[in-house]
C-alpha cells in the first residue's frame, strides 16, 4: 500500500493578527465544514451530495480569531468510521513518525501532518479513539475532551452520544496553548497534587513489554506520586460492546438512509460496517444507554479528584501497511476496549508520546475525571 501527503486541501486563511494563538499554522479534519470549501467526510459520494457550507464550524472561527491561521483541510478516514488510516478514495497519510506503517484513524491526516511538521497543531474529531490512536502511532499529542466541552456544529457527525472536536500537536505546550482556547473556564476549585493511577484492565491489553516501558516513564517523570496498579473489577470487553451497540444505532439513524442510496460509492470496510449497523434495534440501544449511565456513575465514584487513569493510548505501535485484514481487525478490537473508558464516562483523555517499542511510538493514555479537561493539558506542562 502507498500512502499521500497528509493535507487533502490547501487553505489560506489568515487569522486575526494578535492573539493567544498568533503566528500558529493549523489544519483541520475534512469533516469540519471551512466556509466555501466542500466537505468530504473523507467521501466522494459524501462531498457531491452535500452543500458546499457557507460557513465554518464555531470551532474553526474560535481559533482563527485567536489568531492561529488555517492552512489546510487533511484527509479523514470515510466518514470517520475507521481506525486504520486508510482511504480507498484519496489514499493513505504517510506516517511520519514510523515509516511503513499505517498512521491510524480516523484523524489520520490530521496526524500525519502535525508529526511532519506541516502545521504546528490540527483539529480532528474523536468518537471511539479517532484522535487518541494516530496520535499513538505517529507518536504526536492528541487530546480528547470532555464529551460536551467543545461546540460540534459544524462537523459531520458519526455518533452525538460520543463525538467530540480534539486536537493534536508535537509538543505539550502547543496542547496546552489551544486548551486554553477552546476549553471553557474551569470550575473555580483548588488544585490538586496529580496521583498516577496504573489501570490493569488496560495494561492488560497491551503487546509484551509495553506496560513496563509505561510504568517505568511514569515514575521517571512523576516521582512519588505514582499509585500502584488498580485493578477496577471492570469488563472492558463488554464495555467496548456496548460503546459500538450506542453508536451503531446512532450513526444507522443519520447515515443510514444515505448509505443505502450510495452503497456502491462507499469503500468495502466502511460500507460494510455502516450497513451492519442497521442490525442494532431500538431495545439494543436503550439497555447500552442505561448500561454506559451505570458505567459512568461506577468511574465517577471510582476514580477520587485527583487521580489520573494511566493505560495505553494503543496495545502497540501501527501495525504495517501490508498487515492483513484479520490482523487490522483484532488490533481494533483492543484499541475499542482500550478507548472504553474515557469514551463510556465522557471524561477527557490526552494520548503522549512518552514511551517507544524498539524506536516506534506507542502512546501513554492519561484519562481524568469528566471536566478536569485543562488540569489535565498542564500535567506535562507542569514537570521538566
Amino acid at each position: 500500500m502507498s500512502t499521500v501527503p497528509a493535507v487533502l486541501r490547501a487553505v489560506d486563511l489568515p487569522g486575526a493578527p494578535s492573539g493567544p494563538l498568533a503566528g500558529l499554522r493549523f489544519v483541520v479534519k475534512d469533516v469540519i465544514d471551512v466556509a466555501g470549501i466542500p466537505t468530504t467526510a473523507g467521501s466522494p459520494a459524501w462531498a457531491s451530495s452535500h452543500p458546499t457550507p457557507h460557513e465554518s464550524a464555531p470551532v474553526v472561527d474560535t481559533l482563527l480569531a485567536a489568531g492561529a491561521s488555517l492552512v489546510g483541510k487533511a484527509i479523514s478516514d470515510e466518514l470517520a468510521f475507521s481506525l486504520n488510516g486508510t482511504n480507498p478514495h484519496y489514499g493513505t497519510p504517510r506516517n511520519p513518525a514510523a515509516v511503513g506503517r499505517i498512521p491510524g484513524g480516523s484523524s489520520s491526516g490530521s496526524a500525519s501532518a502535525v508529526a511532519a511538521g506541516e502545521c504546528d497543531f490540527a483539529l480532528g474529531t474523536d468518537t471511539g479513539g479517532s484522535v487518541r490512536i494516530p496520535a499513538s502511532y505517529c507518536g504526536v499529542f492528541g487530546f480528547r475532551p470532555s464529551w460536551g466541552r467543545i461546540p460540534v456544529a459544524g462537523v459531520t457527525a458519526l455518533a452525538p452520544s460520543f463525538d467530540t472536536v480534539g486536537w493534536l500537536a508535537s509538543d505539550a505546550r502547543t496542547m496546552l496553548r489551544v486548551g486554553q482556547v477552546l476549553l471553557a473556564p474551569p470550575p473555580a476549585e483548588p488544585p490538586r497534587p496529580p496521583v498516577f493511577v496504573p489501570l490493569v484492565e488496560g495494561l492488560e491489553i497491551a503487546d509484551d513489554g509495553i506496560a513496563d516501558v509505561l510504568r517505568a516513564t511514569l515514575r521517571s517523570r512523576f516521582p512519588g506520586r505514582v499509585a500502584p496498579d488498580r485493578r477496577l473489577g471492570i469488563d472492558v470487553a463488554q464495555w467496548a460492546q456496548i460503546r459500538g451497540v450506542i453508536q451503531s444505532y446512532e450513526a444507522w439513524q443519520l447515515h443510514g438512509g444515505w448509505a443505502q442510496q450510495h452503497a456502491d460509492e462507499l469503500g468495502t470496510g466502511v460500507g460494510a460496517r455502516l450497513l451492519n449497523c442497521a442490525q442494532t434495534t431500538r431495545a439494543d440501544y436503550d439497555r447500552a444507554c442505561a448500561d454506559r449511565d451505570a458505567i459512568a456513575a461506577l468511574l465517577g465514584g471510582a476514580v477520587e479528584p485527583g487521580e489520573v487513569l494511566c493505560l495505553p493510548a494503543a496495545p502497540g505501535p501501527a501495525p504495517s501497511l501490508s498487515a492483513p485484514l484479520e490482523e487490522l481487525d483484532r488490533q481494533r478490537v483492543r484499541l475499542f476496549r482500550l478507548m472504553a473508558p474515557a469514551g463510556l464516562w465522557g471524561a477527557p483523555q490526552l494520548s503522549v508520546p512518552a514511551c517507544t517499542a524498539g524506536t516506534l511510538p506507542v502512546g501513554l493514555g492519561l484519562i481524568a475525571r469528566r471536566g478536569d479537561d485543562l488540569s489535565l493539558l498542564s500535567l506535562w506542562n507542569d514537570t521538566p
